[in-house]
């Protein structure tokens, strides 16, 4: 079986996305820099000929899938929808949507936009030999989690968004006597000083283009 990404995004309406960068550049600019970070994801990863894997995009609101489509030129037969509100229900039923039909899934979030192909490639070798890989982000919570097999355990009364959500996680497989990999720690992008920040270290000039758009009037 093919492995499998799944990019859990919202559509990229202002008041509804990157509430907590929008306190910083306003709501309309927030808005348009998610639809750059799910624009160069897909780029790098849906639009790129040289992947090994399928992938997939689960969006929030059922009601923006032709928004969506038009908008970032995917196709609705690579789109699904969460069956829950609650972020550790959505997880979980993402992968158990996906999962029994690949051999691997990941699932990321918009919020760092440079994941690419490559970086996937080395997490699906990990899961030949652990249960879970993630990848911390460096407010002590994960931005992206592989799994092998269904185990949604993990995402059990987990209270997201808080300082613990990976020290609970890593409990939880501890207890369960399964195994994990921690890849290197990146930045997921949540307020204004966070694409300062990235933009020192980004060789690929895109946080500098984010930059540019904040800046025009």
């Amino acid at each position: 079986m093919k492995n499998l990404v799944v990019l859990l995004t919202k559509y990229p309406d202002p008041w509804k996305v990157k509430t907590r960068l929008a306190k910083d550049i306003w709501f309309e600019k927030s808005a348009q820099i998610q639809e750059l970070f799910i624009k160069n994801i897909l780029k790098n990863n849906y639009f790129n000929t040289n992947r090994e894997y399928d992938f997939k995009i689960c969006l929030k609101e059922r009601e923006k899938l032709n928004n969506f489509v038009i908008k970032f030129w995917t196709n609705q037969d690579d789109m699904f929808f969460p069956e829950w509100e609650d972020l550790w229900r959505v997880m979980e039923s993402i992968f158990k949507q996906t999962i029994w039909k690949y051999d691997k899934v990941i699932l990321i979030w918009s919020d760092i936009p440079l994941l690419n192909n490559m970086e996937f490639d080395i997490a699906f070798h990990i899961l030949n030999s652990k249960n879970f890989v993630f990848w911390k982000a460096l407010d002590w919570g994960y931005y992206l989690v592989w799994m092998s097999e269904l185990k949604t355990y993990i995402f059990e009364d987990i209270i997201f968004s808080t300082s613990s959500v990976f020290d609970e996680t890593k409990d939880k497989i501890e207890k369960n006597n399964d195994s994990f990999w921690l890849i290197d720690e990146k930045r997921d992008i949540d307020v204004f000083i966070d694409i300062i920040e990235e933009e020192k270290i980004d060789n690929t000039w895109f946080f500098k283009t984010i930059i540019d758009k904040i800046n025009e009037k």
